[in-house]
């Protein structure tokens, strides 16, 4: 009886093991698809509104979003409020790598730096380096992901065929 308990034990940890690596691609993507949304969302309203930043981002935080994308622009409406702090705006998710972290702080640091025109210019450059993470993103949540539960479950069925 206890063999058997162990062995569901195994079996269901190397599962959540699959699906956690799953879930770490799957939020990736997530998240890069919000940065771009994000991005699009900015370029739209500066072009037309040409409202305040800070106040774009908050009407955008309004909108049902990724919880890693909620904490990033937190994180930036307090760098935007302490501005003349002369602290750098820093992306700290655990999720990104840091070639992408370096990408999205600058990205972010850059916004409101310009007149509209100039600022169209920017968040169009932004843009398109955000689409290219996010088909990085979603590249490797097709690769990795499904592998990642298949081979979890392999191993887990393994180790139970090794312990009978």
């Amino acid at each position: 009886m206890v063999k058997v308990l162990l062995l569901v034990v195994i079996f269901v940890l190397a599962v959540f093991i699959g699906v956690s690596i799953n879930s770490y691609f799957t939020n990736r993507k997530k998240f890069f698809q919000e940065f771009s949304n994000f991005l699009e969302y900015l370029k739209i309203q500066v072009s037309f509104q040409k409202s305040k930043i800070k106040q774009l981002v908050e009407e955008y935080k309004k909108q049902n979003i990724d919880e890693n994308f909620m904490k990033l622009l937190d994180d930036y409406l307090i760098y935007l409020t302490n501005l003349n702090a002369e602290v750098p705006f820093e992306a700290k998710l655990a999720i990104l790598k840091e070639n992408e972290k370096s990408i999205i702080s600058r990205v972010f640091m850059s916004i409101g730096r310009f007149n509209s025109d100039g600022e169209v210019a920017n968040i169009h450059n932004a843009l398109k380096e955000a689409n290219s993470l996010l088909i990085d993103a979603q590249e490797n949540q097709k690769k990795y992901g499904a592998v990642g539960v298949k081979l979890s479950i392999a191993l887990g069925l393994l180790l139970i065929i090794v312990i009978i």
